[in-house]
């Protein structure tokens, strides 16, 4: 059985696991920026009523903005919601336009794939030497890089989506976009 999801016609059980992706990004964008926020709160509190500093909220909070940011970055790319220059684009008909879509779609499934192989090599050189921050946290490099490589995954996986869904269309598969 065939599920529309989101201008996607997909297998039920896809769409299940696509809704659940969706879900996930946004929650845990929004937990890591929503927690970042508050070390932010505590931490001018306490440096400006009570002239005490915790040195190690400033990378704690510098680490959750990294994977808020790879987290939501994905989560945006799957409702379009990056700045894109279109100048060019709104004057080509449909079937141009999706080309060119498809096409730029492409070249960022490149892009990403290459962000995540270069990412988890980070991330496992990282491991091999022991990598720690220089705060007082000690906190091992791997934690905040591995942002890096899962960032490039999802948004790989959001690009492939916009592929599918462009080439969909441009096939007449399906009716409408929605």
């Amino acid at each position: 059985m065939m599920t529309f999801k989101g201008g996607l016609l997909l297998p039920r059980r896809i769409s299940s696991l696509v809704t659940l992706l969706d879900a996930a990004e946004i929650w845990l964008a929004g937990l890591t920026l929503g927690v970042a926020s508050l070390l932010v709160f505590i931490s001018v509190i306490l440096r400006y009523c009570f002239h005490y500093s915790v040195s190690a909220f400033e990378e704690i909070i510098r680490y959750l903005i990294i994977w808020s940011t790879f987290l939501g970055g994905s989560a945006l790319l799957r409702r379009n919601g990056h700045i894109t220059i279109d100048i060019l684009i709104v004057r080509l008909k449909e079937r141009q336009r999706l080309i060119l879509q498809t096409f730029a779609y492409i070249l960022g499934i490149v892009f990403c794939a290459l962000l995540t192989i270069k990412g988890f090599g980070l991330v496992e050189q990282s491991i091999r030497v022991g990598a720690k921050s220089m705060s007082t946290l000690r906190l091992p490099m791997y934690i905040p890089q591995l942002a890096v490589p899962v960032g490039g995954l999802l948004m790989m996986f959001r690009f492939g989506q916009k592929v599918y869904e462009n080439l969909t269309f441009l096939s007449g598969a399906k009716e409408s976009r929605g």
